[in-house]
C-alpha cells in the first residue's frame, strides 16, 4: 500500500465516521495524519493530554482503547499496532458527537411511536364511533305496526321487520314457523 492510498484511506474513514486518524511509531513521532490532525505536531508528546496516559506501559503492547480529556472534551483514543506499518494507528472519537447521535436517533424513535399511537388511536376512535351509530340506531323506540308488523324508517317508508334489522346490523334471517302458528294456521299438519 502506498503512503497517498493510506492518506486517502484516512480521509474517507475521518469524513464517514467523524474520527481523528493518525499514525505514530513506537517512539511517539506522528508519521501520517488525516485532516483533523494539527501539522505542527510531529510526536504525541506535543499533545496537552500525552501525560494522561504517557506512564501506561500497556499503550504500545497490543490493541488498547483510552478515554481522556481534551479541551473540556471527553475523547476516546483505540490504539492498535499494524505489524506491516510497524506503526501504531490511534483514531480518536469525540464522544459528544457519538451521544448527539443516539440522541437524535432517540427523539426520532420516539417521534415515531407517538405518530403510530395516534395513528392507532384515531382508528380506534373510528371504529367505535362506528359502532356506537349502529348501537343508536337500533337503540330506542322503534315504531311498528300492531297488525302486519312492517317498521316505519326515518324517512317515513314501511319495511319489513326482516329488511329493517338487515339493513342496520349484520344479522340474517331464516324463516321457520313455531308451534302455535303451525297449530293455528296448518291444523291438519300440527297434529302430525
Amino acid at each position: 500500500m502506498t503512503v497517498n492510498a493510506v492518506k486517502k484511506l484516512i480521509e474517507v474513514y475521518q469524513q464517514k465516521y467523524n474520527r481523528t486518524i493518525y499514525f505514530i511509531d513506537k517512539d511517539g513521532d506522528v508519521k501520517q495524519a488525516g485532516s483533523g490532525f494539527d501539522e505542527n505536531i510531529k510526536n504525541i508528546a506535543q499533545l496537552e493530554y500525552y501525560s494522561q496516559f504517557k506512564n501506561d506501559p500497556g499503550i504500545y503492547k497490543g490493541p488498547q482503547s483510552l478515554t481522556y480529556k481534551k479541551d473540556n472534551k471527553v475523547l476516546h483514543a483505540n490504539i492498535r499496532y499494524i505489524e506491516e506499518f510497524k506503526w501504531y494507528l490511534v483514531v480518536e472519537q469525540p464522544e459528544q458527537a457519538t451521544i448527539k447521535k443516539i440522541f437524535t436517533a432517540l427523539w426520532i424513535n420516539i417521534f415515531i411511536c407517538v405518530a403510530i399511537t395516534i395513528f392507532i388511536l384515531l382508528l380506534v376512535n373510528m371504529s367505535i364511533n362506528a359502532y356506537k351509530k349502529r348501537i343508536d340506531t337500533l337503540r330506542g323506540i322503534v315504531p311498528i305496526c300492531s297488525f302486519c308488523k312492517q317498521i316505519r324508517d326515518d324517512k317515513g317508508y314501511w319495511n319489513k321487520v326482516e329488511g329493517s334489522v338487515s339493513k342496520h346490523t349484520e344479522a340474517k334471517f331464516s324463516h321457520g314457523i313455531c308451534p302455535t302458528c303451525m297449530e293455528k294456521h296448518y291444523p291438519e299438519d300440527s297434529k302430525k
